[in-house]
């Protein structure tokens, strides 16, 4: 289990997950730092992971999963080359959210794209 954790700069990946892992709550930016590194926020080479409610930004990749068998729910991605790369048999919905006006007050705004709990946004 990696949970709460704060990575930056990286030179590969920041959080890399075989089987049977739980990965919530990080803070991931700048994986692959440098110019000679590449690295996804989070990769998952396996199954049986779930990865929910992180935060991953700029980096190579926000969230890469490369085998089937996972959950990923919650999550947010911004400012990486690629936000998602997610091989087929996964349960995921990524949407990429809808940006508000100005708010000023005590209302406003725009939904974000989805009223699903368990969405992960682009943004």
């Amino acid at each position: 289990m990696v949970s709460g954790c704060s990575l930056l700069r990286n030179a590969g990946n920041g959080i890399r997950a075989n089987n049977n892992c739980l990965i919530t709550g990080n803070q991931v930016d700048a994986s692959g730092y440098g110019a000679d590194n590449s690295g996804a926020g989070i990769w998952a080479t396996g199954s049986d992971n779930r990865i929910e409610g992180n935060n991953c930004t700029d980096s190579d990749r926000g969230i890469e999963i490369a085998a089937g068998g996972n959950i990923i729910v919650r999550n947010t991605c911004s400012g990486n080359t690629l936000n998602w790369s997610v091989v087929a048999g996964n349960v995921i919905l990524v949407v990429n959210a809808s940006t508000a006006g100005a708010v000023s007050g005590n209302s406003g705004g725009t939904a974000p794209g989805s009223t699903d709990p368990n969405a992960n946004f682009t943004y």
